[in-house]
């Protein structure tokens, strides 16, 4: 009896030092990916951060990574990384055009003043104009009533 206790603590032992092998290979292939990429990520399994502000989890037992609030149907490396890029691309690299902004501001605050009977350079309520600026920025298909 004691031979196949120890047998099992054996066995236990092997597994437990596989699956830590499997998760340091996982982990430095995901930061050599990472590193190819040029982007910069942070692993501490089974979390990881891209950049600031972008959280990633690994999950081993249902084969799949969440990365902010995308779910990736897989551990892939490069699979996560890529999506990592995209979701980069996405959040930090698009470019800032001040003219269109502070239109589309001005546009809202007319918007205001005609709907209420006032007119260019009246005081309008700072609540209303962002949320009249937030509804502007939706789709037509959102604003759509579904019956």
């Amino acid at each position: 009896m004691k031979a196949a206790h120890r047998f099992s603590l054996s066995c236990k032992c092997n597994a437990d030092e596989q699956i830590e092998q499997y998760k340091l290979e996982f982990r430095n292939g995901l930061m050599q990916a990472a590193e190819k990429a040029g982007l910069s990520m942070q692993i501490d399994l089974p979390r990881f951060f891209v950049l600031q502000g972008i959280e990633g989890e690994v999950n081993f037992a249902t084969r799949e990574t969440k990365l902010g609030e995308l779910t990736i149907k897989s551990f892939d490396p490069k699979r996560i990384v890529s999506a990592a890029l995209n979701l980069k691309r996405k959040l930090y690299d698009s470019v800032f055009e001040p003219q269109p902004f502070i239109d589309s501001l001005f546009t809202c605050y007319q918007e205001i003043v005609k709907k209420e009977k006032q007119g260019i350079g009246d005081v309008v309520s700072i609540c209303q104009w962002y949320t009249d600026y937030v509804w502007s920025l939706q789709s037509k298909a959102f604003l759509q009533i579904q019956s």
